[in-house]
């Protein structure tokens, strides 16, 4: 492979893609969408903010942190922008990618690129790379715009929500480039444009909205089965009674009538494990499944992303929520509880592993099938 070779191949795409009706359509619709949806969020954002400033001479500076968590939270800004990147996003690599390879073999361009001294793997990696180029190119566009309505507000993040910002972007990037891998996959399988659009279209819908579906843990139940039913209360010996903490062999609510010379009702120790460690293994099961369906759906990896980077802020919430502010009295104790960035990267990092994972899957998968194609 000849690397000057596969720099022009590169470019070319790369501007092919940027100069397209249709990726500037679709990028324009991507970033009016997102600006309005920051802009809106940024107004109730600075509204609650402005509604509880007054309270901040009286109870001290804590009321502005329970006034700004009462009225929205800035990742939940940056999660609303993730939602709105999720569909756009994925119809964008999807109408980058279907007929990359298509149009050019109906068109007859191809065969007369490869009848010159070049290679396939050049040509491929070159379509390749042209295109994540320039769904690089947009998504920096994107959250240079997000930082940029940020600033304007007078909204600086902190470190955590630059963390969050950061990781949305990249996110982001990967999810867009998951879906023009798979459509660069169909592409170099279909015979005609028309063929490669239903295609990924179908496969749009099953990555995006089908497995999501198999995620739920009713559906769940119907695959693997009904979780463990507990075992039913009955009448317990005395032996059983006695050899339990506090009243025999179990908790004191699972007996009933015990100590007062009535019979004793409720469930036996040895019942009682056993339902436990079915009930364990069942979910062990079932969250072995979940994952092994997540892991295979852009749009669910990164909706978990965004999910978690959120957990800081409901954790805060919760947390605030719990105490009552007393006009006069000293706030000046802990800070509301939040989970450390290490622990979200920790958290989140099997889903960016599998964000990273499927592109370079489907794209060796259509570098094999582009390597063998038939182009007479």
């Amino acid at each position: 492979m000849n690397l000057s070779r596969l720099r022009v191949i590169a470019g070319k795409e790369f501007r092919d893609h940027i100069t397209s009706r249709r990726f500037i359509l679709i990028a324009v619709l991507l970033l009016l969408v997102v600006s309005i949806g920051l802009v809106g969020g940024m107004i109730t954002y600075r509204t609650a903010i402005d509604r509880y400033a007054g309270s901040i001479g009286t109870v001290g500076e804590r009321a502005a942190d329970l006034g700004a968590a009462a009225g929205g939270s800035l990742l939940d800004i940056i999660n609303s922008v993730g939602e709105q990147i999720l569909l756009l996003g994925a119809i964008l690599g999807i109408a980058m990618g279907f007929d990359l390879v298509t149009r050019e073999k109906e068109g007859g361009s191809l065969k007369l690129l490869l009848s010159h001294p070049v290679y396939r793997d050049e040509v491929i990696n070159g379509k390749g790379l042209g295109g994540i180029g320039a769904i690089a190119g947009l998504v920096f566009v994107t959250f240079a715009i997000i930082l940029a309505v940020l600033l304007a507000f007078g909204v600086v993040p902190d470190a955590y929500e630059s963390f969050a910002l950061g990781v949305l972007a990249v996110s982001a990037f990967l999810l867009i480039v998951s879906y023009f891998s798979v459509a660069l996959l169909i592409s170099t399988i279909s015979r005609t444009g028309g063929t490669a659009l239903v295609a990924a279209l179908v496969v749009f819908i099953v990555l995006s909205s089908l497995l999501p579906v198999f995620v739920d843990p009713n559906v769940v139940g119907v695959i693997i089965g009904a979780p463990p039913q507990p075992p039913t209360p009955r009448a317990l010996s005395p032996e059983e009674v006695a050899g339990a903490p506090g009243i025999g062999g179990m908790d004191t609510s699972m007996v009933t009538g015990a100590g007062n010379g009535s019979e004793s009702i409720g469930i036996g120790i040895e019942e009682s494990l056993k339902y436990e460690r079915e009930l364990q293994a069942y979910e062990e099961k079932r969250l072995s499944l979940e994952s092994v369906i997540s892991l295979l759906s852009p749009s669910l990896n990164f909706q978990q992303v965004m999910r978690k980077l959120t957990v800081p802020f409901m954790t805060s919430v919760a947390t605030s929520g719990s105490e009552d502010v007393v006009p006069g009295e000293d706030l000046s104790g802990p800070e509301p509880a939040t989970t450390p960035v290490p622990n979200v990267l920790e958290s989140i990092l099997p889903n960016l592993v599998a964000l990273m994972v499927i592109p370079v899957l489907f794209f060796g998968l259509a570098y094999a099938r582009f390597m063998r194609i038939d182009i007479r």
